[in-house]
């Protein structure tokens, strides 16, 4: 806080994390006074934030953070399955928002907001079901729901109804649903079904009968819409078992008339990963088939439902964290959102680049992540993770205007404020070595494990053997003579003993494994996983640095900043410091205090 006299109070935006110099008491009833009159000023809106001055370069410190503007992710309740792991997410254009898990669904009804406190009150409904696959709202604000046990649809005010699907009674799990107005999509373990209206559910023939479907994607080719009627032509994608195959047709009453079925080719073998999503940009006309490692994009045709001549998907590898892997992306048509099991990445176009959005969604494992239907933009997005539902809300800038204060005699040492800076780094390049020792991923432990493999040719293989033999004979002879009428009996008796042993060692030298071990073929598939973790945690400690690195040069601008983003940064370089100290076993700390300063005059410095 800045102090004059007359006293003027310039009230800040601070985050609850940060300390701060307790002012006096007085000042502390006048700020409240303050607070209160601007909030009722404001409509009652507790969360407020100050107007960047005219003229500076704020904003683009504010992206160092957070990528999708200004603003921050707050925590939904939505009052899910308790220890489930949440598994889909859906919302409604009417603002329902519904979580599956494990044991059910939980829908939040529309007009439920948190306060600026993070509690919040309203209707909450709860429906014990099946391990949910995947939910959608349909254009009457209908939840269905599609579980491992078959589809249900729930409207507001009931309870959720089984649907049975014509075919599927043996194999009722549900894969993945898409809707478009009235329209629903369905893709199970038994195939596709279509529904105009949601009463009557036509099958739709994929590669065979009954052949499984894992995802469905919805296209109005009549042109950008906001939904599917009947009149409409549409394109259904059907993807299962490393097969896509487009169906165009025209929606009836009763179902959809089928006019051509085309097969697509893959952009990758069928033997790799399985696709994880399946989305349509509608401004753009393009389709995305995400993997969990790429995404493939497909152009559509403008004004045809055949391929172009000589077409082909364009491969695009996103930068994400290390060992991050996709799981769902939304396309609105001011960018891309991905969310991946280590964190959520956003970029204005599919090529990139990727940033990663702001805690508390920028690291967490995230499952799922939505636009609102009306309003589709990264503004609106809402991310399901593994620790909570989080919805980015876009904050006004609202103009604080000074207050004028009576005089108070304020000491200079408790009104000074403390400019701190961060401290010191040591260069990338110690940092990533130190890391590798730590994890055992230098590079000498490839040229070791080679060595080792070669020496082991000089080393024979040694073999003992031992026998031993005993043998006994025993023989015993009666006889009888008679000579001169005498009778004479005769007895012989022998007994022969036999003791050997022996003793044998052998040496056998494989020389030629010193030039081709016959290992080789392993340790190269084990060199190969050691180079490839390697480069992870080179990407992620180098991502980290420079991150922090851009934190210092923006914190080192604090006039062209807002006060409250100036904490924000210095929060999240110590929770970045606090990372790369962790992977070098705290030899970032012991190398600041082994460089710090000796004077005594020296500045306080932040971590």
């Amino acid at each position: 806080m800045f102090f004059a006299n007359p006293l003027r109070m310039r009230i800040q935006e601070t985050d609850p994390r940060c300390s701060f110099a307790r002012p006096p008491q007085v000042g502390w009833l006048l700020v409240f006074a303050t607070i209160q009159l601007l909030a009722g000023a404001a409509g009652g809106a507790r969360d407020l934030s100050p107007v960047q001055p005219e003229g500076s370069k704020g904003g683009a410190a504010m992206a160092l953070s957070n990528p999708l503007g200004f603003g921050e992710w707050r925590r939904w309740e939505v009052g899910a399955g308790r220890g489930e792991e949440p598994s889909a997410l859906a919302r409604s254009k009417q603002g329902d928002v519904a979580v599956g898990d494990g044991r059910g669904v939980s829908w939040r009804l529309a007009g439920v907001r948190p306060d600026a406190f993070g509690s919040d009150s309203g209707e909450r409904m709860r429906a014990l079901l099946p391990a949910v696959r995947d939910l959608a709202f349909d254009g009457k604000g209908e939840l269905w729901i599609g579980t491992e046990a078959g589809l249900y649809r729930w409207h507001r005010s009931g309870r959720p109804v089984r649907r049975s699907l014509r075919g599927a009674e043996g194999n009722p799990e549900i894969h993945d649903l898409a809707t478009s107005g009235d329209v629903v999509l369905v893709a199970s373990a038994a195939g596709a079904y279509w529904s105009s209206s949601g009463k009557i559910f036509q099958p739709l023939e994929f590669v065979g009968v009954g052949a499984a479907v894992s995802r469905v994607a919805l296209f109005g080719v009549s042109g950008v819409s906001e939904s599917i009627g009947p009149g409409m032509s549409a394109q259904v994608w059907l993807f299962g078992g490393n097969r896509l195959l487009r169906i165009g047709g025209r929606v009836t009453p009763v179902g959809l008339r089928v006019l051509d079925r085309t097969p697509i080719s893959l952009p990758r073998p069928t033997s790799e990963l399985e696709v994880v999503d399946l989305v349509f940009n509608p401004v753009g006309r393009r389709l995305a088939l995400a993997y969990p490692d790429l995404i493939a994009i497909r152009s559509l045709a403008p004004d045809s439902e055949k391929d172009p001549v000589g077409f082909s998907w364009e491969i695009v590898r996103p930068v994400l964290a290390p060992g991050a892997r996709l799981r769902s992306l939304v396309w609105p048509p001011d960018g891309l959102a991905l969310s991946t099991d280590h964190g959520l990445f956003v970029a204005a176009t599919p090529k990139g680049p990727y940033r990663r959005s702001a805690e508390p969604v920028g690291t967490r494992d995230c499952m799922e992540v939505v636009a609102r239907p009306d309003h589709a933009s990264l503004d609106s997005l809402m991310v399901l993770c593994r620790g909570g539902l989080y919805a980015f809300e876009r904050r006004p800038r609202v103009a604080l205007r000074a207050v004028e204060m009576s005089p108070v005699e304020v000491s200079r040492e408790r009104a000074s404020v403390q400019v701190s800076s961060l401290a010191p780094d040591p260069p990338v390049e110690e940092i990533r070595l130190r890391a590798f020792l730590r994890a055992g991923l230098d590079a000498g432990r490839s040229a070791a494990l080679w060595s080792g493999l070669r020496r082991r040719a000089f080393w024979p293989e040694l073999e003992l053997s031992f026998g031993a033999k005993f043998d006994d004979d025993e023989a015993r002879d009666r006889d009888q003579s008679f000579v001169s009428g005498d009778t004479r009996h005769l007895f012989d008796h022998s007994r022969d003993r036999e003791r050997s042993f022996d003793v044998a060692i052998a040496l056998d030298w494989d020389l030629g494994g010193i030039a081709y071990p016959l290992e080789s073929v392993d340790l190269s598939r084990e060199l190969r996983q050691i180079v490839s973790l390697r480069d992870d945690v080179a990407d992620e400690i180098n991502q980290l640095y420079f991150e922090r690195q851009q934190l210092r040069a923006a914190i080192a601008r604090t006039e062209t900043l807002e006060p409250g983003e100036v904490a924000r940064m210095r929060w999240r370089a110590q929770e970045i410091d606090a990372g790369l100290d962790a992977w070098t076993g705290g030899w970032i700390a012991r190398w600041r205090k082994d460089h710090e300063p000796r004077s005594s005059s020296t500045r306080r410095v932040e971590p």
